[in-house]
């Protein structure tokens, strides 16, 4: 076990993410939700035991732009999982809360010192979306804590996740025109459909007086984004296993979670919409699970594998 935790990618991260996000959108299924709960959880614990078996080796990977800027996840995963938890426990779920701010706050830090400041194109990838963008999860889940110094700062922190996004996308763009990404990272490309569905939803979680023009606006980037990915989304499966296929996994449960709110909204004022937008959400449901659970056996087999060597 010990040297299976050793070769564990921390990127991993990333799938806890994805099962902390499932377990949200099973909320109604209380086994479906539990089971998905554990896994995220049995994953988190993963990486912190792996962690403190060679804190030297886990320092020296974050020293690496693609792990670095996928790391926040763990941070993320923290937030998802605290908003579970408050049915369980308050005060457990609010510590998680804070850890996960604090943490991927020091995260922006620590990131933008080591890497955003070189300002060299080489470095920005898909994934800097996670570092920037990605702490609107702490967001999404401060409102259930019905605090409301928490919900000024996860206004704060949608601000910035806005800005991030619109700061990074022609960024990002121009990066993957001039430097193709190498194939080992092309499974980053998926994480474009992340920060737009993300944004959204915690623009729904958080606002009051809700826009229903920018839900829609926000609605259609996200699903443009969204389709973007999709397309491209059986090659990018289909190529040799990497960490990088991580990046497939969560942007496609936050499109789900988006897609669900914002047709919900729809339907209020379109009726006509409510079969259509029922079956984009169990298709959307349905692939996102697929891909996590593809990605997840890969990991576990690759790990395996790496044991062996």
């Amino acid at each position: 076990m010990k040297n299976f935790l050793l070769k564990l990618p921390i990127p991993v991260s990333a799938i806890g993410l994805s099962f902390a996000g499932l377990a949200g959108l099973f909320a109604e299924y209380g086994l479906i939700k539990n089971s998905f709960m554990i896994v995220s959880c049995l994953i988190l614990v993963s990486v912190i035991i792996k962690f403190f078996l060679n804190p030297a080796m886990f320092k020296e990977q974050l020293n690496q732009a693609p792990i670095a800027a996928t790391f926040p996840t763990f941070f993320m995963a923290l937030a998802f999982l605290s908003k579970l938890f408050l049915p369980i426990h308050y005060y457990t779920a609010l510590i998680l809360w804070l850890v996960a701010t604090i943490g991927h706050c020091w995260c922006i830090i620590s990131f933008t010192k080591k890497f955003a400041t070189k300002r060299d194109l080489s470095l920005v990838l898909p994934s800097w979306f996670i570092v920037y963008v990605g702490i609107v999860a702490s967001a999404i889940a401060a409102p259930v804590f019905n605090m409301p110094i928490l919900i000024r700062v996860a206004q704060l922190i949608l601000a910035f996740g806005y800005i991030s996004f619109f700061v990074l996308l022609p960024i990002i763009v121009k990066r993957i025109k001039t430097i193709p990404l190498p194939e080992p990272l092309q499974a980053t490309f998926g994480i474009f459909a992340a920060p737009a569905s993300l944004n959204l939803v915690g623009y729904l979680a958080i606002t009051t007086n809700k826009s229903f023009t920018l839900i829609v606006l926000q609605a259609i980037l996200a699903l443009l984004l969204y389709v973007i990915v999709l397309i491209n989304l059986f090659s990018l499966i289909k190529k040799n296993f990497s960490p990088a296929q991580v990046a497939l996994t969560f942007p496609l449960v936050i499109s789900v979670t988006a897609i669900k709110l914002s047709t919900g909204i729809f339907v209020t004022k379109m009726a006509s919409l409510a079969s259509i937008s029922m079956i984009v959400s169990y298709l959307a449901l349905i692939i996102a699970v697929l891909v996590v659970f593809i990605v997840f056996i890969r990991y576990l087999n690759f790990t395996r594998n790496a044991v062996k060597k």
